[in-house]
């Protein structure tokens, strides 16, 4: 069962105004989409398994807008005592007596109008323009852009976690990839030579052409914050082997490639795999999709993974990263998915960060609250993975 309050919390505080119409409208677009995608899954899932998700998703909601009713009682609270209506002071009361000994006011005497006078022509009512300022309609129209981006942001992440679900998170064994090697070509004079019983010469022997190892380890490095010493992190080596993988994508389909990198940092007691394969799925409004799945020290919890961000692009080690377009999703603690964007132009500029990078970062933040990134290199290995991965994708 999926953990929906990460998801259903951002997208609230990402609103422009938190107000309890606008929660309720993000709430329903996520039970709407939530139910939709678990019910367009092929195998389908039980009826059982989908209310199941259902309850999760109507639990995260009723925690979120717990933290929001609070705020929401207090706003209503001052509002109130501030449109309280203000009281008349009291008319003092006169004895009768007090009435009889008061003096009487002396009378008024008309007053007479001029002879030239003319009563005003009644002033003409100023007409007002109802039509919002131009600045205010920008803002109303950027509010409603950022609203639908948040709502695409929450229904991409609900249908991630169903995706993943109709998955199972299982992939077929790793398997190196292996050239396939072509026999080197016999010239026509042997050819002649045998046809008439003479000997062929010894065929010239050509040195191997320098191939990257498929499988050869690359450079990793765990960069993780150091409390005795904040401004310097603490950076801990090891390694990550590419290997391009086929995967099982559903029942009745044929193996798909994917993409394998896995990271270890001996040090630290880290391992982390990530699994990037191309999105089959029309009913997944995602290009691509990418599993991290992290294994951590046994019996010390405060290093367990709790979060991740996006991941980073950079052709040096110490230069800072490109972050692809997409969103990451928390499926359980030490397992995460990314949904990257399948907008046309977001598609092309994923593919070459993918392609043309020589390094990731992938940021993290433990359960200790402690945060630490992971970089790792594409290398020689990892360069020629993804681009035969890229090429059999098109």
């Amino acid at each position: 069962m999926a953990d929906y309050y990460p998801l259903i919390a951002r997208a609230v505080e990402g609103l422009p105004e938190r107000t309890p119409a606008m929660r309720r409208s993000v709430y329903e677009r996520a039970r709407t989409a939530l139910t939709a995608q678990l019910r367009s899954l092929d195998p389908p899932l039980s009826e059982a398994d989908i209310q199941r998700e259902i309850v999760s998703l109507s639990q995260a909601i009723a925690k979120v807008e717990a933290e929001y009713a609070a705020d929401d009682v207090a706003a209503f609270a001052g509002a109130a005592v501030d449109a309280r209506p203000q009281q008349p002071p009291v008319p003092r009361t006169l004895t009768p007596a007090q009435v009889l000994k008061a003096p009487a006011p002396p009378p008024r005497e008309p007053e007479e109008e001029p002879e030239d006078f003319e009563p005003e022509a009644p002033t003409a009512r100023p007409r007002v323009d109802s039509r919002p300022h131009p600045a205010m309609q920008d803002n109303r129209r950027t509010r409603n852009i950022v609203f639908g981006a948040i709502l695409a942001v929450v229904i991409l992440g609900i249908a991630v976690l169903a995706w993943w679900q109709s998955t199972g998170g299982t992939s077929a064994p790793e398997e190196p990839v292996v050239a396939e090697t072509q026999p080197a070509p016999v010239p026509e004079a042997n050819k002649i030579e045998e046809r008439v019983g003479g000997q062929a010469p010894p065929a010239p022997t050509r040195p191997p052409a320098q191939q990257p190892a498929i499988g050869a380890a690359q450079r990793a490095v765990f960069y993780e914050e150091d409390p005795a010493n904040p401004q310097t992190p603490k950076a801990q080596v090891g390694r990550v082997v590419w290997r391009l993988e086929d995967i099982n994508p559903g029942q009745g389909q044929p193996l798909e490639k994917a993409v394998s990198a896995n990271v270890e940092i001996p040090d630290a007691g880290l391992t982390m795999k990530m699994l990037l394969r191309r999105n089959l799925d029309t009913t997944l409004p995602a290009s691509h999709t990418v599993e991290l799945t992290f294994t951590t020290r046994d019996g010390d919890p405060g290093r367990v993974i709790r979060d991740v961000g996006l991941l980073q692009f950079k052709n040096e080690e110490a230069a800072r990263g490109t972050p692809i377009a997409g969103l990451p999703v928390p499926v359980r603690e030490n397992l995460f998915l990314i949904g990257l964007s399948n907008l046309q132009g977001d598609v092309e500029r994923n593919t070459e960060l993918f392609v043309r990078r020589n390094w990731i970062d992938l940021p993290v933040r433990m359960a200790s609250g402690q945060r630490a990134i992971l970089s790792f290199e594409k290398g020689a290995s990892g360069e020629q993975v993804l681009n035969d991965a890229f090429s059999q994708w098109q």
